[in-house]
C-alpha cells in the first residue's frame, strides 16, 4: 500500500500544470492511463518474476533481486536507472515540502539552498542507519502514513465538489491559510498511529489489515470534523481577500 505515495506525487506535480490542460492531465497524465501503467503493468511484471524465478520473494527487494538474476548486468542497469529517477523525485519533493513546512509552520525564512543543505543532512543521517535490515518494516510503516494522507486528501476533494468550491490558487499569500490544519493533522496522526500499532502488534492479521484500516479511519475522522463547513468559510474569506 506504500505505492499510494504516487497519489501524493500527482498532487504536487499537477499543481504545476496549466489550467487549460486540466482535462488532458485528468484523463491521461495523472488519470486512468497513468494508474493502469503504474499499478497494472508493474503488478503483472512482479507476479511474473515471483512465479518464474525460483526463490524470488513478492517484496520490493525480492523483485529487484529477481530482475537482476533474470537479466544480469542489464537488470542491474534497469534497477539503477529506475531507483535514481525515483529517489531524485523523493529528494526534490521532500526538500520542497520541508521548505514549505519550515516557512509556514515554523516561520523560518531561509533561502532555497539552505533548505537543500538541511534536507541533504537529514537524508544522509537517515542513510547511516541500517536501512536494509528493516527495509520491509519501514515500507509497511510508510504504507500506514501514506494511505492515511491520501484518504484525507480524497475526502477533502469530495467536500470541495460537494460545496462547489474552486481549488485555492497557488498564488495566494500564506496568511490566507491556517498554519495548522487541526482536522487534517489530527486525522492523519491518529490513523497513522493506529495503523503502525497494528503493523507492530506482531499478529498476522494486524500486519495485513493495518494499512487497510488506516485510510478508512483517517477518512472517518476527517469527515467527523466536518471540514466542508470550514472549507466554505475559508472560501468566503479568500473571496473577500481577493476583492480587497
Amino acid at each position: 500500500m506504500g505505492v499510494w505515495i504516487l497519489m501524493m506525487y500527482t498532487v504536487d506535480f499537477a499543481s504545476l500544470g496549466r489550467a487549460k490542460d486540466v482535462r488532458i492531465h485528468q484523463r491521461f497524465t495523472f488519470g486512468w492511463l497513468f494508474y493502469i501503467l503504474a499499478f497494472g503493468a508493474n503488478s503483472l511484471i512482479g507476479i511474473y518474476l515471483t512465479f518464474t524465478i525460483p526463490g524470488a520473494e513478492a517484496t520490493e527487494t525480492g523483485v529487484a533481486g529477481a530482475l537482476v538474476q533474470l537479466m544480469g548486468p542489464l537488470g542491474l542497469l534497469v534497477i539503477f536507472v529506475s531507483q535514481t529517477r525515483i529517489n531524485t523525485t523523493n529528494y526534490a519533493l521532500g526538500i520542497s515540502n520541508l521548505k514549505e513546512f519550515g516557512t509556514r509552520a515554523l516561520g523560518l525564512k531561509l533561502p532555497s539552498r539552505a533548505w537543500v543543505f538541511i534536507g541533504a543532512v537529514i537524508i544522509y543521517l537517515l542513510m547511516l542507519l541500517p536501512v536494509v535490515q528493516y527495509l520491509l518494516l519501514a515500507l509497511s510503516l510508510q504504507g500506514a502514513l501514506v494511505t492515511g494522507w491520501v484518504s484525507i486528501a480524497l475526502m477533502h476533494i469530495r467536500y470541495e465538489k460537494r460545496f462547489a468550491l474552486q481549488p485555492d490558487s497557488p498564488n495566494l499569500p500564506d496568511r490566507t491559510f491556517p498554519a495548522f490544519n487541526t482536522a487534517g493533522v489530527s486525522a492523519w496522526v491518529i490513523s497513522a498511529a493506529v495503523g503502525i500499532a497494528m503493523v507492530q502488534s506482531g499478529s498476522a492479521w494486524g500486519a495485513n489489515l493495518g494499512v487497510f484500516i488506516t485510510p478508512v479511519l483517517a477518512a472517518t475522522i476527517y469527515a467527523f470534523w466536518n471540514p466542508g463547513a470550514r472549507a466554505k468559510r475559508h472560501h468566503d474569506a479568500l473571496a473577500s481577500v481577493k476583492q480587497s
